[in-house]
């Protein structure tokens, strides 16, 4: 191989190694579950992409070009985002907290109001506790999930004998 074959290696292999460790640092650092999919499905995704061209141009330039790295980075690209989607979704669906916006959070949203008293500083008056537009989109989802999958019979099944 050539030098610049090698440093080309060499940047997308740390690259890759790069994003993958700053993927899971954020899978450990962030606060909710919403946020610790983004860390794995995008930076965990581009440092798995960046390691499987390494390889590609690794091999290639040994004179055994293969494609089979292309076809998983393809595969992985195009099935973390929906994985990541679908996963939020049941997650939104099931009413899991989002602590970086308040949204499914049981106190009442804040926001700042003018003190009456020159003394006290930041005091906070609660507002609303839901967007009505928020109900009425958790209501439409609640029907297409209930079209796209009928519920089937509750009751267990009968043993057979």
């Amino acid at each position: 191989m050539t030098g610049l074959v090698e440093a080309v290696v060499a940047f997308l292999a740390v690259a890759g190694a790069a994003f993958a460790l700053l993927g899971s640092i954020g899978l450990v650092r962030f606060p909710d579950f919403y946020s610790r999919m983004h860390g794995p499905s995008k930076a965990t995704t581009l440092g798995l992409a960046c390691l499987l061209f390494a390889a590609l141009v690794h091999f290639a330039a040994r004179g055994s070009l293969s494609f089979h790295e292309i076809v998983f980075v393809l595969f992985v690209v195009l099935t973390t985002p929906v994985s990541a989607h679908l996963l939020a979704r049941a997650a939104r669906h099931r009413g899991l907290p989002d602590v970086s916006t308040g949204a499914g959070m049981e106190r009442p949203r804040t926001e700042r109001t003018e003190p009456d008293d020159a003394k006290r500083r930041d005091v906070l008056q609660p507002t609303h506790t839901q967007d009505p537009d928020d109900e009425e989109r958790d209501r439409e989802l609640d029907r297409e999930l209930k079209e796209t999958f009928p519920a089937s019979d509750p009751s267990p099944p009968k043993h057979v004998d």
